[in-house]
């Protein structure tokens, strides 16, 4: 990676305690219907990753737009390295939302070019950094190819090109991992990490456990338009209990739903295993260090579920969010493994 980290444009952190990038203080947004999002109160660190985590409609892209100005909060205020006027503040920011608005008969770099001159006055030094950009982000050799030809997978990189082109202070994506390959996930985060090291910020709403993990700082949990907590990634692992989490694939598509239910009574009925959720041919359930996964096995085969899969793995953040929207009174079940919720 070459222009993101280029060190005559990102300057390093000089102060040992700068002040946050932002700072969000009983922001409420109000929706027709009465549905709303809020109060919530949150900072971002100079020089952090956050990650928003929450299921669908918790407020993850609503909070991202407040951030990025792009709406305003009907009651409560947001401050930008403590200025409360956002026109000032946008040129400091890169905002990639989850549905970008693309023009596809044109290029990678032409669209990324019009995008960076918004906020980067001098022509020659805006046609420097889309280069820079496209190429770090993968997208160097189909530059001049219309948008419209690309697959969603590099259309999310030319979504995140753009807001990142103009080397952008606070960079704010919204399921940045979305659509992408492994190639695409490593190259965006090694995107994040230099950003970090030269003392941007950057959030992400995301609900992919293995992203969020190899990239945050701290991590924000929100639950209907509330957030639940914000805390360290090592501090929310370090609260969940060392079980191993099973997943469970049974039957076909036909007789999923009577196959789902009758395993998870049997599973549910097995000593040191905790059913957590069952659904549409897929059982979840947590094991005790000392109980015996062949039992598990064996008692789904037990019933003729035809076992299509199982997969075996340790909690992760998905486990912190549902303990914690536990504790707040609301249990949900969790997402499998690929889950993607906004």
């Amino acid at each position: 990676m070459t222009g993101l980290l280029a060190p005559e444009r990102v300057p390093a952190i000089r102060s040992a305690a700068p002040a946050p990038s932002v700072v969000v203080t009983g922001a409420v947004r109000r929706y027709p219907g009465g549905r709303s999002v809020g109060p919530i109160d949150i900072e971002v660190r100079a020089g952090e990753i956050l990650a928003l985590m929450g299921s669908n409609g918790a407020g993850k892209s609503t909070l991202l737009r407040l951030i990025a100005s792009a709406d305003r909060p009907d009651s409560g205020r947001v401050t930008w390295w403590g200025d409360p006027l956002p026109r000032r503040a946008r040129r400091r920011m890169g905002y990639a939302a989850d549905e970008p608005v693309e023009e596809t008969s044109l290029s990678p770099r032409q669209s990324t070019y019009f995008w960076c001159r918004q906020w980067v006055a001098d022509a020659g030094l805006a046609r420097r950094l889309t280069a820079e950009t496209l190429a770090d982000l993968g997208l160097g050799d189909r530059a001049d190819e219309p948008v419209g030809t690309l697959s969603y997978g590099l259309r999310r990189r030319l979504a995140l090109a753009q807001a990142l082109a103009h080397r952008p202070a606070l960079s704010l994506f919204d399921e940045p991992s979305a659509g992408l390959d492994p190639d695409g996930v490593a190259v965006i985060t090694a995107a994040l990490r230099a950003r970090a090291l030269a003392g941007q910020s950057s959030v992400v709403a995301s609900n992919d456990p293995e992203f969020v993990a190899g990239v945050a700082d701290r991590v924000a949990m929100l639950h209907q338009g509330r957030c639940l907590r914000v805390a360290p990634l090592e501090e929310l692992l370090a609260e969940v209990p060392r079980r191993r989490i099973v997943e469970l694939r049974v039957g076909d598509e036909g007789a999923q739903a009577a196959l789902t239910v009758a395993v998870a009574e049997r599973v549910a009925s097995l000593p040191g295993i905790r059913l957590v959720s069952a659904a549409g041919g897929l059982v979840i359930a947590e094991l005790e260090e000392d109980a015996a996964l062949s039992d598990l096995v064996a008692a789904a085969d037990a019933i003729g579920s035809g076992v299509r899969s199982l997969e075996v793995r340790r909690p992760d953040l998905r486990e912190c969010f549902h303990a914690l929207v536990g504790r707040d009174g609301e249990a949900e079940p969790p997402a499998p493994a690929s889950g993607g919720a906004r």
